[in-house]
């Protein structure tokens, strides 16, 4: 009884603190990434909700001040990918934030041990990462989102043993 009493006020407060349709997006934009991380043979992300409300915080900040802060999480500044949506009455898809973060690397070289102006994409298949979060924030026709990783991506000079190539076809859409 007490077990369930304590598992149900933990629920709530959390369901109270994340709205359901923050939840739902990142249940879907998480999918995305592991169905990316899958093409090239990384394991899977899992869901983690100090970061989703760190990433929420982060995304209302960016969009009030214009400028993406470093997030410090555990003691270490946590990977982060950010995005603009212009023209959008309700949010993104969790296909369409993952796209935007994934196709900077479209022409990535995997001969070269750096990000190559591609670290949205290289933290999105970062196989050092294992838990991840995300943030929105809506002004006006403007969505600003924030995706958190933790443990941090994009580490100068381990790209190498990191960011694999495809090994697998996409199979979806």
């Amino acid at each position: 009884m007490l077990n369930s009493l304590l598992f149900l006020v933990i629920l709530v407060s959390f369901s109270s603190l994340i709205s359901a349709n923050l939840l739902e997006l990142n249940e879907k934009t998480l999918q995305e990434h592991n169905n990316y991380r899958n093409l090239h043979g990384t394991h899977v992300l899992q869901l983690d909700e100090n970061l989703i409300e760190l990433a929420k915080k982060d995304a209302e900040s960016y969009a009030l001040t214009g400028v993406s802060n470093s997030v410090v999480y555990k003691g270490v500044t946590l990977g982060k990918n950010i995005g603009i949506f212009k023209g959008y009455r309700t949010s993104p898809t969790g296909s369409s934030i993952t796209s935007l973060w994934y196709e900077t690397g479209k022409n990535f070289n995997y001969n070269v041990n750096d990000f190559q102006n591609a670290g949205s994409f290289t933290q999105v298949v970062w196989q050092g990462s294992y838990y991840f979060g995300l943030g929105e924030y809506q002004i006006g026709s403007n969505v600003y989102v924030v995706g958190l990783y933790y443990p941090p991506g994009n580490i100068i000079g381990r790209v190498h043993e990191n960011v694999h190539p495809l090994v697998r076809k996409r199979f979806w859409r």
